[in-house]
């Protein structure tokens, strides 16, 4: 686990790079579905929805699409 000051260094850069990178397209939040919903999660959510950060909006001019692979299937 990462100490505390680098969480909270890697937290203000991803905070500042979010609300201030102008050609930032949208952000994928990534959740792990095969465990509980951490906290920690819940908390970023909230963040980017708190403070708008790209909220995708779907129309005919601008669709977009992710690709997702879970490579460690059993």
């Amino acid at each position: 686990a990462a100490s505390k000051t680098a969480r909270t260094d890697w937290s203000s850069f991803t905070k500042g790079y979010f609300l201030n990178r102008d050609t930032l397209v949208g952000v994928l939040l990534l959740v792990d579905a095969s465990v509980p919903t951490q906290q920690i999660d819940l908390d970023c959510a909230n963040w980017l929805g708190r403070n708008n950060v790209r909220q995708l909006t779907l129309s005919p001019e601008n669709v977009y699409y992710m690709l997702v692979m879970d490579l460690n299937v059993k």
